[in-house]
């Protein structure tokens, strides 16, 4: 028996899982009847998105060793229950347009997943952190409510995103810092795991900080 979850709560299930474009909640009596995308994303939050699937980013370290990145990039929709005030419209799906962008550390053999999607007609950045285990849930590790003004934008993140960041030689306007990826995974993590992304809202991944406090720039 499938069991009929608000729309707000839909989304954040479907973001912490590895499929996005896969979840769906209801059936498709009446799908035709509603265009693709019925809750399109909006600019504030696509432009957060900016690397192609298959792009593979090179990163040095201060010892001038290389490491590479690659993406792996999803646009789609995302279909969710929709409920009028707490009752429930059976079998009437809404599509919400998503963007997930997974980076996969190639020496880690690691990833990390970043997405923006539509909840209740907000649009929300959300840092996933796949687990790879069919029997434990992905990790939710930042999320924030993007907007064109970047001041409101980093006013709603709850310290992720930080302004006129300087990281290595570069300032970056807008940047998304989050921390404790591989302790957040493991007990005992490798030295040469992936601990921290600095994100940039106007290039996207910049740099990452290993365990072991090694900064690794985008170049």
């Amino acid at each position: 028996m499938k069991t009929l979850v608000p729309v707000k709560y839909a989304l954040l299930l479907c973001l912490t899982g590895s499929l996005l474009a896969g979840c769906r909640l209801l059936g498709d009596p009446v799908r035709d009847i509603l265009a693709p995308s019925d809750v399109p994303l909006n600019n504030s939050a696509k432009a957060w998105m900016h690397e192609q699937n298959g792009q593979v980013l090179s990163f040095k370290n201060a010892g001038g060793q290389t490491q590479s990145v690659r993406v792996r990039r999803l646009d789609g929709d995302a279909e969710s229950g929709v409920f009028s005030g707490k009752v429930p419209i059976p079998h009437l799906p809404v599509k919400t347009e998503f963007i997930e962008l997974d980076y996969r550390f190639m020496l880690q053999k690691d990833s990390v997943s970043l997405a923006v999607a539509n909840e209740n007609t907000l649009n929300f950045f959300n840092t996933v952190l796949p687990s790879h285990d069919a029997y434990r849930p992905d990790q939710l590790l930042a999320t924030f409510r993007t907007a064109d003004d970047l001041a409101d934008e980093a006013a709603n993140s709850l310290n992720a995103l930080e302004l006129n960041y300087s990281l290595g030689p570069h300032t970056y306007g807008s940047v998304l810092h989050v921390n404790g990826i591989a302790t957040s995974k493991n007990t005992n993590p490798k030295p040469t795991d992936a601990q921290e992304i600095f994100y940039s809202r106007a290039d996207g991944l910049v740099g990452y900080k290993t365990v072991d406090g090694q900064l690794w720039l985008r170049q």
